[in-house]
């Protein structure tokens, strides 16, 4: 499968966790759409997803407002989907990130935590997995 790197880079944020709409929307999130690669949730009842995208359904009621009070994740086969080559890529981000994000930017504690942790990531276990309450569970 064919993915921009913007779009890859959109996966893996919506890979490991939910995000709201407003912040994720353009042409990065309507092609991982296009490929089947999301699910919706209603910020009220975040438990359920929609079968499909809300979205033509509330620009058509004339609510385009309410739109930004959606979650977005990647569906949960997500890897079988796009393949071991854009599942690699994704990987590979969530890996930088998880080592920018979780230490000492010092050169020894980078290269300790780094080490440490688990070279293949279950992006299923990480999903919607978020640090503080702000955000509702998926």
């Amino acid at each position: 499968m064919e993915l921009s790197d913007k779009a890859i880079h959109l996966l893996a944020r919506l890979s490991r966790d939910c995000r709201l709409y407003a912040e994720c929307k353009g042409a990065d999130l309507d092609a991982l759409q296009e490929l089947g690669l999301l699910q919706w949730f209603d910020a009220r009842s975040s438990t359920t997803p929609f079968k499909e995208d809300p979205r033509p359904l509330f620009r058509l009621l004339l609510f385009s407002g309410r739109i930004d009070y959606f979650w977005v994740k990647s569906v949960e086969n997500w890897r079988e989907l796009v393949g071991p080559e854009v599942s690699a890529n994704v990987d590979a981000i969530d890996e930088i990130e998880w080592a920018v994000t979780s230490g000492p930017l010092t050169g020894v504690g980078l290269v300790g935590q780094t080490s440490s942790r688990p070279r293949s990531l279950d992006a299923s276990a990480a999903l919607c997995s978020h640090e503080s309450g702000d955000h509702p569970r998926c």
